[in-house]
């Protein structure tokens, strides 16, 4: 991955503070000798949600490489419009999601696709990071379903048995419709 070498920054700085209680950051003498003192961090102007850029500052990493490869994922990222920040859980991902499906939905459709998240996805995957979620995660949590699905009051596993619009685009957790038998 390679991004243009003038966007953002890498630099090591350290939470020493000077006398009058203010940290000295990238400014500590220590940097200097220590090649242990201090940590790794980047500095990228990002575009904000208002239209201005805001600099984004992430450190702690170990080794300059980190702190460079971080800073690389992040110009990717925006590039390509995909931000994968590792603190965001699927269960703000979707409520983000819901908030910006309510300005072009119909009422009805956010209430079912708010259901569907609330009642199915949310007590499975909420509290896990965004970046960890994997398919084999929804497959697995497809597999052990019991077969009801919250969101149309469907006990059936028979196939194309849920018919909820709250499937979020998706086939079903029953899976997709069937044609009837014909003789």
């Amino acid at each position: 991955m390679s991004t243009c070498p003038t966007r953002g920054r890498v630099y090591r700085r350290c939470g020493c503070r000077d006398e009058s209680k203010r940290q000295i950051g990238a400014s500590c003498p220590k940097l200097k000798t220590d090649g242990e003192h201090g940590s790794w961090a980047y500095a990228v102007d990002l575009p904000s949600a208002e239209g201005d850029r805001k600099t984004r500052r992430r450190s702690a990493y170990l080794s300059e490489e980190e702190a460079r490869y971080a800073l690389e994922l992040v110009v990717s990222a925006e590039r390509t419009g995909v931000f994968e920040d590792p603190r965001v859980t699927v269960g703000a991902y979707l409520a983000e999601w819901l908030t910006l499906e309510e300005r072009t939905l119909k009422p009805s459709t956010v209430a079912g696709y708010s259901a569907y998240v609330r009642k199915d996805l949310l007590p499975v995957f909420g509290a896990m990071r965004l970046c960890d979620l994997r398919s084999r995660h929804i497959e697995e949590w497809v597999a052990d379903s019991s077969g009801a699905c919250s969101s149309c009051s469907s006990s059936s596993t028979a196939p194309g048995a849920c018919t909820s619009p709250a499937s979020l685009g998706t086939s079903p957790p029953h899976g997709p419709p069937s044609r009837p038998a014909t003789s």
